[in-house]
């Protein structure tokens, strides 16, 4: 299978059924489904139910969390980690672009946990804020050029 064949295949992986973008905070409803929570907030708040939300794939009845506060329905840790290996694995065959900046800079980090790549000036503006204390972030320099299996292992290093 081709690289790009690959990236395909897992851009498929980690993209919402609901808006088909890649997923931006994925949760789990009690089916398993996954769905970015922006999506299932917007789909649970034009539902008639208050303490069930029907899921948007397979139809579905779930709980919500006895909060009703559905920021806890579980998180996809699996997906998180795949959009990772994504984008860095993308970032190989386009520019890189600052997600604050938009300033293309061949010296970007990747910040795990905000899930973007920051340039050198804005990854010191983003170390700066006490919130972001245990970031931890990965210079693409330092990403081998060895494939998947590569980005995988530096990836869990950096954990």
């Amino acid at each position: 299978m081709d690289i790009q064949t690959l990236l395909y295949s897992l851009r498929e992986e980690v993209s919402c059924p609901v808006c088909s973008d890649i997923f931006k905070d994925p949760r789990h409803l009690p089916c398993l489904h996954a769905f970015c929570l922006h999506c299932l907030e917007q789909w649970y708040d034009s539902c008639d139910f208050k303490n069930a939300i029907r899921c948007p794939k397979c139809q579905a009845f779930g709980r919500i969390p006895a909060s009703g506060d559905l920021n806890d329905l579980p998180t996809s840790f699996y997906l998180n980690g795949l959009i990772d290996v994504l984008h860095i694995k993308e970032c190989y065959s386009t520019q890189v672009t600052c997600s604050n900046c938009d300033k293309k800079s061949s010296e970007s980090s990747y910040c795990f946990q905000c899930c973007m790549f920051y340039c050198e000036h804005c990854q010191i503006g983003h170390n700066m804020m006490r919130s972001h204390k245990d970031h931890r972030f990965l210079s693409l320099e330092r990403v081998p050029r060895q494939g998947l299996r590569g980005i995988i292992e530096a990836k869990r290093v950096l954990s």
